[in-house]
């Protein structure tokens, strides 16, 4: 926006900026004897936020009087791509044809309705295993599934999704890793409040255990190294999508120690590891 010469003025210059004008996005340049205010670069107005934003500008006469003018400037509207696309799960179990793997989602400006849907398959990609089902669900297809001796069994699968408002469309690609269901075959079941004892036997020893949570539930734990072991363990938290999440990488002691709030419903195991032979332990989960 270019500015004449307001009631003599030689020099303009922008009031402090404030809440009640947009000053902080904008600066005063002169060009060939001319002021004009542009947007700073790499800031934009956001017409979903503000349809129009006021700018104060002082103006400095030959006398070296000050005037503080007023200006209100449009912003035009325009229609933009969706934002935020995500997928709310990642991990693949072995075996299971046409499980499901999460729901993608995704954000726009305008407030549009979003359609999902699948990029063309391509080398780039592993489209034509996967579909989408129920508008946003991605899936294995129907027969389709892992098993953990096929060569490729530790690259993660690629997935490209397409998202559109009607008018604008946008790509984004998701990684899909891969999980054993040792974990799962291995676990020992858990009851809340009911403590255990365990063992690790040598350094390449894992012990897994299972407990199922209901959605919003939390979880805590309590653990005790044996009375006569000073070895620490690595303690981890898996979630039903196959995610790990290191709990404590030596510990010897834990009580009422919360390790999970909020939970989604599903079955949650915890991973009990030690470098040392013979290391003991107890174990005890609450739920609440």
């Amino acid at each position: 926006m270019q500015q004449s010469p307001l009631n003599g003025a030689v020099s303009y210059e922008l009031a402090a900026s404030n809440n009640e004008n947009s000053n902080h996005l904008v600066e005063i340049v002169e060009m060939a004897g001319v002021y004009t205010v542009k947007l700073k670069d790499g800031l934009a107005a956001d017409y979903e936020n503000d349809e129009y934003v006021d700018i104060d500008i002082i103006a400095t006469d030959t006398a070296g009087i000050k005037t503080t003018y007023g200006l209100e400037v449009d912003v035009t509207d325009v229609d933009e791509a969706s934002e935020a696309i995500a997928l709310d799960g990642s991990t693949l179990r072995e075996g299971e044809a046409g499980q499901v793997i999460g729901k993608f989602s995704a954000t726009d400006p305008e407030g549009e309705r979003l359609t999902f849907k699948l990029a063309a398959e391509a080398n780039e990609n592993d489209n034509d295993l996967y579909e989408i089902v129920d508008g946003s669900t991605l899936k294995l297809k129907d027969g389709e599934r892992l098993e953990a001796d096929e060569e490729d069994f530790d690259q993660p699968d690629v997935v490209v999704v397409e998202v559109s408002d009607g008018t604008n469309t946008t790509t984004k690609s998701f990684n899909i890793s891969f999980a054993n269901n040792d974990t799962v075959e291995r676990a020992t079941t858990l009851t809340d409040g009911v403590e255990i004892t365990g063992k690790i036997s040598d350094a390449s020893d894992v012990d897994i255990f299972k407990i199922a949570l209901g959605v919003g539930q939390n979880l805590e734990m309590t653990f005790a190294d044996g009375a006569d072991d000073s070895a620490t363990h690595a303690i981890s938290l898996i979630d039903p999508n196959g995610a790990k999440t290191e709990i404590a990488a030596t510990v010897n002691d834990l009580t009422k120690t919360p390790i999970l709030t909020d939970a989604a419903a599903g079955d949650y195991y915890i991973q009990i590891e030690s470098a040392a032979d013979f290391a003991d332990y107890t174990l005890m989960l609450d739920v609440a």
